[in-house]
């Protein structure tokens, strides 16, 4: 979701389609060159998504790209944004290599935030990383990591999925039902019930908007809808756009 939050941005079929910006006036190709997908907004309007399945791009809000860097290994998945937008946090699927990353978009440097091949969902805060991290009864653990990939511990002990956070570092998170939401303090450990998902289908996959005020879900299982809905409850939910199966 862009800054404004009145556009943003979502990827047709994963790796194997393109990027679409979505805007009041409609739809339009984001040019991205050659098998695009993963795309995600920074809170200060960069837009990253993953070419050809192992390059890192970022395209600023003029029009120009970077491309902040290529794996020799694997594929990159799970892109987060830094709040401040100068780091993202990415994860390479590679059964030896792989694992959660760090890289700066200047730089181009990256550092490795954690060395399990199936830790996914990063969310970036001012001074961590929480993730995903598959426990023993194959429910997904909450970690919480440094910037620095130092002072991995696990953060709470419900199991529960990553998905973004708020201006002020509250990080949502979902069952693994995918049903109902919560919002979990990283400093505290405390949780408490989120938004309502008041749609009739599980949501897979959520995101809050720049300012903290409302939420995009992808709901439903062929024919799926991405639908906006405001966390302080005054409006209902609207239908964004029904998607593609694979979008």
């Amino acid at each position: 979701v862009a800054p404004s939050g009145r556009a943003m941005v979502f990827s047709q079929c994963g790796f194997l389609g393109r990027i679409e910006r979505l805007t009041a006036g409609g739809s339009e190709r984001v040019p991205t060159g050659f098998q695009p997908g993963g795309a995600v907004y920074s809170r200060v309007g960069t837009v990253a998504y993953v070419r050809t399945g192992n390059t890192l791009v970022v395209q600023f809000a003029d029009g120009s790209r970077r491309d902040v860097l290529t794996v020799a290994e694997g594929a990159l998945s799970a892109l987060a944004f830094s709040p401040d937008g100068e780091q993202i946090a990415y994860h390479v699927t590679h059964p030896t290599t792989g694992g959660l990353f760090m890289v700066g978009i200047k730089s181009g440097l990256a550092n490795r935030l954690s060395d399990d091949p199936d830790d996914t969902s990063p969310v970036v805060l001012r001074d961590a990383v929480v993730f995903n991290r598959p426990g023993e009864d194959g429910q997904p653990a909450l970690m919480r990591v440094g910037l620095d990939g130092g002072g991995e511990r696990v953060a709470s002990p419900r199991p529960r999925i990553a998905l973004d956070a708020d201006p002020a570092g509250r990080v949502l998170t979902m069952t693994p039902a995918r049903d109902h939401l919560y919002w979990f303090d990283p400093a505290t450990g405390a949780e408490v019930p989120g938004p309502a998902l008041d749609t009739p289908k599980a949501a897979s996959t959520v995101h809050l908007s720049p300012d903290g005020r409302w939420l995009v879900a992808l709901v439903g299982g062929s024919g799926r809808t991405v639908v906006r809905m405001p966390l302080d409850r005054a409006g209902a939910p609207l239908e964004v756009v029904r998607a593609m199966a694979d979008d």
